[in-house]
């Protein structure tokens, strides 16, 4: 851990700007992938994609990762550090974080309980308007103090490790 950390060795990456450029998917972003922002490891750049990768996740929204690499573009963040902190979020997590996500927004919102337990698809879109406010509070919130916990933790992370290589 000591040898990746030391300023003078740099890590390889694990693929090339040239080859995301080259591959036919993502030629449309290949003028915004030449950035040697979106690739470099430091603490600012790895503490940004934290933010963003974990308060993209906790968004119950399709297309999670086309927003974090728009954001990771546009706030100069690890692009890769970005996109797999996305990942938290996935069909295995999904629903719990959202689950989790109606609740907090229902606390803060104070808003009357409802049993999920006896609720079936149907019922559970036809009562939609009064979940989606709580819901869309509660993922706002808990991705904000998700992604402001996990940009601490980086920076802490980071002066912990270069403090004891000194």
């Amino acid at each position: 851990m000591n040898n990746f950390f030391s300023r003078g060795k740099r890590a390889q990456p694990l693929i090339s700007a040239e080859e995301i450029e080259s591959h036919r998917g993502f030629k449309w972003l290949g003028r915004y992938l030449k950035h040697p922002y979106l690739w470099k490891f430091d603490k600012v750049a790895v503490a940004r994609a934290a933010f963003i990768g974990l308060f993209v996740a906790s968004l119950p929204i399709p297309f999670q990762m086309l927003l974090a690499c728009i954001m990771a573009i546009n706030f100069r963040a690890n692009l890769p550090s970005t996109i797999g902190l996305t990942w938290i979020s996935n069909p295995l997590t999904s629903t719990p974080l959202a689950y989790l996500a109606y609740k907090l927004g229902q606390g803060l919102l104070k808003t009357a309980n409802l049993d999920f337990t006896a609720l079936s698809y149907h019922q559970i879109l036809a009562q939609w308007h009064i979940i989606w406010p709580a819901l869309l509070l509660g993922s706002l919130f808990m991705g904000l103090v998700a992604g402001t916990a996990a940009w601490m933790l980086v920076h802490l992370f980071w002066c912990f490790i270069k403090r004891s290589q000194s």
